[in-house]
């Protein structure tokens, strides 16, 4: 029987998984139960399996199961903590028992999978496991070559046949499934996304078990004191969130002190604002200080941060805390600092109960010099433009040099429309040297009242690419003012510069 193995090229890994055991669903990201607190002997890494025979669990087995007869995709989607991936465990060992599992995974999983399917390590008769399928899916710069490679897969017969078995969560899934919005960053991939999306069978996880599943698997319940605990104080029938811990990780949350709070507010809006789930120590250290309340601050002693994140690394009751470290499995390279991750319940619910709130300004300085990667600087870096961030100029001076043009001139344009005039045209003139954007400053300045300041502008921003809508609104406004000779100046200088002028009524 195959074990364990690991597949890395270029750095990038991939688990794979041949005879299964109940401890290697941990290492697909099966979420580890709650603890009893009982003393109740050893337990199963996992608790015994609630399925509901007439209902989802059924659909899923049946959709593996026939991905013996020919390649499929199958996405199960459902929020945090529902059970999606323990059902498609569950399902693959029912069903395709003797295949093997590849988990793309470290240290970037869009990378890990795609050297999989360069490597061809999907061999025939192999489960390919994409827990969270969103950081696969929706990372720029590889939204399209990742849905590409994929569905060259599915439609290869000669490769197959391979389950491609996802989970995500259904904001994700709609992000996927729908036309793109108007600036979305991963628009041009879209169209691979959807050519895949088109493949795909779909399943639904429900959030709860309702009063009959519950009442079929009484007998199964009364078996093991997870189950017993978790069916005797979870909500509405939330059992799995329960076993996953969802309770006491928002509990800890909600009862973390000022630091500590800060710290997890910050990684909440790094993660909502596009970053991917691995934060560098020093991004936290710099994010969280802007979140901290000025009389919290003033109580704080020098160890504040590596106290605080202890504590939310602490784990209790056997689950992790609120942040999690992430170690690399060996052969993979160390990284520089230590990296942390969010738990799952809090990210989910913090894209809700954040969704309004602006990133405190320390966010973006993070983002400006700790961003793990440039495409998860560029993903803040947009985020800050959706919120009209202006104190945030190094983040988008490092997006622009990253070749992202688009956000140094927005942050210009912003700084014009704030009356930040002296600074656009310093950016302007070291880093963009655009006529279009002197015009435009040009006006504004004019119509501000600094007619001189604006023709030199707009005399400037003719020069340097022949634009004339700086002078032709400033000459429009002068007019407006009744000031016919400062008017009738400019306008004779753009005649001698090529611009003939407009009658002037």
């Amino acid at each position: 029987m195959q074990t364990l193995t690991s597949h890395t090229g270029r750095s990038a890994r991939s688990d794979v998984f041949g005879e299964l055991k109940p401890s290697d669903a941990l290492r697909l990201e099966v979420h580890r139960a709650v603890d009893a607190d009982v003393g109740s002997g050893a337990l199963d890494a996992l608790p015994p399996y609630i399925a509901r025979p007439d209902g989802v669990d059924s659909r899923l087995r049946r959709m593996v199961a026939q991905s013996a007869n020919g390649s499929r995709l199958v996405m199960v989607e459902g929020g945090s903590s529902t059970g999606k991936s323990r059902a498609c465990w569950e399902a693959v060992r029912a069903e395709l028992s003797s295949w093997r599992i590849v988990h793309p995974l470290a240290p970037d999983r869009p990378a890990a999978l795609l050297r999989a399917l360069q490597d061809d390590v999907l061999e025939p008769h192999t489960v390919l496991w994409l827990n969270e399928a969103q950081l696969y899916f929706l990372v720029k710069d590889y939204t399209a070559q990742v849905s590409s490679a994929l569905r060259a897969l599915l439609t290869d017969s000669q490769r197959g046949p391979v389950l491609v078995l996802g989970t995500m969560w259904p904001t994700y899934w709609n992000h996927l499934a729908d036309d793109p919005a108007e600036g979305d960053e991963l628009h041009d991939g879209m169209g691979a996304v959807h050519q895949l999306v088109d493949l795909a069978l779909t399943i639904t996880m429900p959030p709860a078990f309702n009063a009959r599943e519950l009442a079929d698997a009484a007998a199964l319940v009364a078996s093991d004191p997870r189950l017993r605990l978790a069916r005797s104080r979870a909500a509405s029938g939330r059992i799995t969130q329960f076993l996953a811990g969802a309770p006491h990780l928002v509990r800890r949350y909600e009862q973390s002190d000022g630091a500590a709070r800060a710290i997890l507010h910050a990684a909440k809006d790094a993660r909502r604002c596009g970053h991917r789930p691995l934060l560098t120590e020093e991004f936290l250290r710099t994010a969280a200080d802007g979140y901290i309340d000025e009389a919290t601050w003033h109580t704080l002693d020098e160890g504040w941060f590596t106290s605080s994140l202890a504590e939310l690394l602490k784990p209790r009751r056997k689950l992790p805390g609120p942040l999690t470290r992430y170690r690399p499995r060996p052969g993979e390279p160390s990284p520089d600092s230590p990296l942390y991750q969010l738990a799952d319940i809090l990210h989910e619910k913090g894209r809700t109960t954040r969704k309004r709130m602006p990133p405190a300004s320390s966010l973006w300085a993070a983002a400006a010099t700790h961003s793990r990667t440039d495409a998860d600087m560029r993903e803040l870096a947009e985020a800050a433009r959706t919120h009209q961030a202006v104190d945030c100029e190094a983040l988008y001076l490092r997006a622009a040099s990253g070749g992202d043009a688009s956000l140094l001139t927005w942050f210009i344009r912003r700084l014009i429309a704030l009356g930040e005039f002296r600074r656009a045209e310093e950016l302007i003139e070291e880093r963009c040297h655009s006529g279009l954007l002197l015009g435009e400053l040009s006006a504004a300045v004019g119509l501000s009242g600094h007619y001189g300041d604006s023709e030199r502008l707009a005399r400037r921003a003719f020069a340097v690419s022949g634009d004339r809508h700086g002078h032709r609104r400033l000459t429009h406004h002068l007019l407006s003012l009744g000031m016919r000779r400062d008017a009738t100046h400019l306008y004779s200088w753009a005649a001698d510069h090529g611009d003939p002028p407009p009658p002037t009524g």
